[in-house]
């Protein structure tokens, strides 16, 4: 078993290495520009990656999917407070229809609230703070370098984390696979696709959206693993669907 920081130390790692030929190629993104990237996103996500580390295992799998996608009701409060924006009452109906369907898609069965709850709902708002820094940056800058910054800024944040975590750090053999998977196609294809998408998407928008990623898990778990879904995860799934299709509805008219 490798500790939460050490395994994210490598998945960063291998992540940031897929974008640093891009840092050598001259254009209009400085570097001053990538630094800073590197320690808001880099700290913002190593705390809330290292977070939902903590708490796996802990709770439920289930508890901790619904918690985090509470960055989707998380995302338009903290716009409206800081930079004042309104939010439209078929905003408000879609993530209230997003919540429902994730309630039955999670099966969330205890209701009890206590210290790895709280840990994971820290990880939800800070995630929050990574989609709106996402939403307001990555439009002015090459997409590349962004998430090349974003990855090596969390790798040098959870590194330092991982050193209070002993010789974890070295313990990879066991978890090899699991850090290229995690490094290649959730960090290294997962972050740039959500850069590039948020350049060009509210981040309201974006949220509901990147939300649906616990029905992409269902269908994963159905083609992948012959997982049959029970009749309250297909009904949540088939919920959210219609929530983000109503908040696209929402975007497209404001």
């Amino acid at each position: 078993v490798i500790a939460p920081f050490s395994f994210l130390t490598w998945r960063y790692f291998v992540a940031s290495l897929f974008f640093l030929p891009f840092m050598f190629k001259k254009d209009e993104t400085s570097m001053r520009t990538c630094l800073e990237i590197m320690v808001v996103l880099g700290m913002i996500l190593s705390l809330a990656s290292g977070f939902q580390q903590m708490a796996a295992g802990k709770i439920h799998a289930g508890k901790i999917g619904f918690i985090t996608s509470l960055y989707i009701v998380l995302v338009p409060l903290i716009e409206s407070v800081l930079f004042k924006k309104k939010i439209s009452f078929l905003t408000v109906l879609s993530i209230a229809v997003c919540l429902l369907g994730l309630f039955f898609l999670c099966d969330i069965r205890d209701f009890s609230f206590g210290l790895y709850e709280f840990i994971v709902l820290c990880s939800a708002f800070l995630y929050a703070l990574e989609i709106i820094y996402i939403d307001h940056k990555a439009a002015g800058v090459n997409i590349y370098k962004f998430t090349f910054s974003l990855c090596f800024g969390t790798f040098v944040f959870c590194f330092v984390f991982s050193l209070f975590e002993g010789m974890q750090l070295f313990n990879i053999k066991n978890a090899l696979v699991p850090v290229l998977y995690m490094g290649v196609i959730a960090g290294a294809l997962g972050y740039y696709f959500q850069s590039r998408g948020q350049s060009l998407t509210p981040g309201t928008v974006a949220s509901l959206i990147m939300a649906l990623e616990s029905v992409f898990s269902m269908i994963g778990g159905i083609v992948l693993l012959n997982q049959i879904p029970s009749f309250s995860e297909i009904c949540g799934a088939l919920i959210m669907f219609l929530g983000v299709v109503l908040c696209i509805l929402s975007s497209s008219k404001s």
